[in-house]
Order: C-alpha cells, then sequence, then structure tokens
C-alpha cells in the first residue's frame, strides 16, 4: 500500500515578538540576560539605570520589564511601583 503524501503546511506569519525591558547596570550581566531573552524571541532593550529605564518606558512599546532590583541609581521596586500606579489611572 502506497504511503500518502505529507500535507503542505503553510509557513505561519512571523509572529510580533514582545518587547522587553531589561533593566541591569551590570554591564556583563545585561549582555548575558539580554542574549538569552534574545534567543527566546524577545525583543530585548537594555537599560542601565532607572533614569534611562523611565525613558524608555515613556516612549511606550513596552511589553514587560526584567528588573535587577538593586541598583547603583536606585531600586527598581520604586521604578516598579511608579509604573504600577500609573497604569491604574
Amino acid at each position: 500500500m502506497a504511503r500518502p503524501a505529507p500535507l503542505a503546511v503553510p509557513a505561519a506569519a512571523p509572529a510580533s515578538r514582545d518587547r522587553l525591558l531589561l533593566l541591569e547596570d551590570e554591564a556583563a550581566e545585561a549582555e548575558a540576560t539580554a542574549r538569552i531573552l534574545g534567543a527566546g524571541g524577545f525583543d530585548v532593550v537594555v537599560a542601565g539605570g532607572i533614569g534611562p529605564a523611565r525613558e524608555i518606558l515613556d516612549k511606550g512599546g513596552i511589553d514587560a520589564v526584567v528588573a535587577d532590583l538593586r541598583l547603583a541609581d536606585g531600586s527598581a521596586l520604586d521604578l516598579l511601583e511608579d509604573l504600577r500606579r500609573s497604569n491604574q489611572a
């Protein structure tokens, strides 16, 4: 008995990549983490501190934040709390 021909599966349209803000003040850690997250399918934007992170977030287009909690210029918890408050308004 002949085997049926394989079904042609149309290529899926490329999915939109989620844009992730990585907040890390140690360059080596930021580079390694960004590489891993990028390989996992995320479009990664890196900020080295609270100030740059606020600027990126103010521009919009960020779907999620991954943050080192202890930064040289402050606590990421404060930034995340501000973000939570602004999203409730």
